[in-house]
């Protein structure tokens, strides 16, 4: 059962994505926006023939009146940060991971091992 606490994750051209606590465990709620629902059943099919450690797990669907994906949640504590937001937000330690190649060779195995379920 959800519970009413939810925090805003972000928002993309398709959805919305929040966080929420789902029977104790973080999960996230991305919500769709548009009426049609093909990109919604698109994204569920394709999550629903990963399994992953780099990649979400699809929990679940809700086709009511505001289609939404619940997926495992892949963050550190409540905050969501793609790689693109930390490069950006913190040069500092973008230097680190640069100047680091065991890190930064760690990272892009981790891209790279997530890329080779779409094959």
């Amino acid at each position: 059962m959800y519970t009413s606490n939810e925090k805003h994750l972000g928002e993309g051209r398709f959805g919305t994505c929040y966080l929420r606590l789902f029977n104790h465990y973080k999960v996230c709620v991305k919500t769709f926006k548009i009426s049609n629902t093909d990109s919604f059943i698109n994204e569920a099919n394709m999550l629903s023939k990963f399994n992953h450690t780099n990649l979400p797990y699809l929990f679940g669907i809700n086709v009511g009146d505001h289609p939404s994906l619940i997926t495992s949640y892949h963050g550190f504590g409540d905050e969501s940060v793609t790689l693109h937001e930390a490069v950006l937000s913190k040069p500092q330690v973008t230097q680190k991971l640069i100047d680091n190649s065991i890190i930064w060779i760690n990272i892009l195995t981790q891209i790279t091992d997530g890329l080779n379920c779409f094959v």
